[in-house]
């Protein structure tokens, strides 16, 4: 397991779900959401910060990149 902000998470690769309910725990303001790289929003907001993975929904995922703006 990992901690992060006091939230305790497996070590392993985690799916979109498993990193919501982290960011859910958490309590990360201006959190957008987690995006496959071909659903991202049309416009970023001004206060962001959201996660996108670098496979498209064609395929079962390879990693996360996070950005803040």
């Amino acid at each position: 397991m990992i901690q992060v902000e006091n939230v305790f998470l497996p070590n392993k690769p985690l799916s979109n779900f498993e990193i919501e309910d982290a960011v859910e725990k958490i309590g990360l303001k201006n959190f957008r959401g987690v995006f496959l790289r071909d659903t991202l929003p049309k416009k970023p907001k001004r206060n962001e910060c959201a996660l996108m993975n670098l496979e498209d929904t064609s395929g079962n995922g390879t990693h996360w990149v996070a950005w803040k703006r």
